[in-house]
């Protein structure tokens, strides 16, 4: 604070709860008080690492970098850093169908659908009597994936019939899973994972707008 002194002259005098602690340990220090000008952080910290002030106080987060440049001498008093977000949401609804089996998991199904399918119709061609046609093995090979009845007439040869039924099991198999998960999935809700340490936050690249 500036107030007028005796012949013209203008006296600066400070106060404030950290001022007064300063004054209370120089007088028990036994030095005197120089308070400099208050131009910025930078300039205060250039200041304190060039021996040019001595005493700094002010609020001031306290990282490990900084415990390599500076004393802190004691704490009036202590904030914990926190972070703050949004509760994740859950991703669209129509995602559920296909959530309870990983991406690799889907692929392989495909595939094996593909390779069974391939294989049926090669052994209906090599057969002597004619077997059911292409869309009728596509309609075997997906209606028992997705818990049907086969459509049309059992096969006849023994090979044929080998290879369904290794099918139906693979199709009882991921049937079963998928169903399992996708009750869970409905029931309870997955929520994304959710940000904990300022880490994580570093590498979720999040932007404050």
């Amino acid at each position: 604070m500036k107030r007028p002194g005796p012949n013209d002259t203008e006296v600066t005098t400070f106060s404030g709860r950290e001022y007064w602690i300063m004054e209370n340990i120089a007088l028990i220090l036994n030095f005197s008080l120089n308070p400099l000008p208050y131009t910025g952080w930078d300039s205060v910290l250039k200041s304190l690492r060039t021996r040019e002030a001595f005493l700094w106080p002010v609020p001031l987060p306290i990282l490990p970098h900084m415990l390599e440049l500076y004393d802190i001498s004691f704490f009036l008093k202590q904030s914990t850093l926190a972070i703050t977000m949004a509760k994740p949401s859950t991703k669209p609804s129509w995602e559920t169908l296909y959530r309870p089996l990983q991406i690799d998991v889907w692929g392989l199904v495909v595939a094996s659908v593909l390779i069974v399918y391939t294989v049926l119709l090669m052994l209906n061609r090599s057969s002597k009597d004619k077997g059911p046609s292409a869309w009728l093995v596509m309609k075997q090979v997906l209606g028992t994936l997705l818990d049907e009845a086969i459509p049309g007439e059992l096969p006849h040869r023994s090979t044929t019939r080998v290879v369904l039924t290794a099918w139906l099991i693979f199709s009882f198999v991921v049937g079963t899973v998928y169903r399992s998960n996708l009750t869970a999935s409905l029931t309870i809700p997955k929520y994304p994972p959710r940000i904990e340490t300022l880490s994580g936050l570093v590498d979720a690249n999040t932007k404050l707008d």
